[in-house]
């Protein structure tokens, strides 16, 4: 187990404490925990990915719009998207991008007003 958070880079970031519409920001405020933030390209290298689970709290966006995440192996990905200032139609973004790399999208069980999960997969 690694005790940090995910990105595409390696940094130190703050986790907001909103329930399921936390996310992570640069910016350092009471009431924010700071996280360690792991360039997960580089931890994960060329390893094939069966199923990557995905709940980094806004996080997604710089992991699957990195280009290197079109280089991946992954068969299947369970993710929560969030609605952010940047990404204010976080399903829609997602969604697009996932199917642009040749991915099938389904809605999963679960969905609020600014969050909600997705599956992809590859047959």
């Amino acid at each position: 187990v690694i005790g940090s958070a995910v990105s595409n880079n390696n940094a130190e970031s703050f986790l907001t404490d909103d329930e399921n519409e936390s996310v992570l920001t640069g910016e350092d405020r009471p009431g924010r925990l700071p996280v360690t933030v792991r360039d997960f390209f580089n931890d994960i290298g060329s390893q094939r990915i069966d199923l990557l689970k995905m709940d980094i709290e806004g996080g997604e966006y710089p992991i699957l719009g990195d280009r290197r995440f079109e280089k991946l192996d992954v068969r299947t990905i369970v993710m929560e998207w969030h609605n952010t200032d940047e990404f204010p139609d976080g399903r829609g973004w997602c969604i697009e991008r996932l199917t642009s790399l040749n991915f099938k999208v389904s809605d999963g069980a679960l969905r609020y007003d600014r969050a909600g999960m997705l599956w992809a997969w590859k047959d």
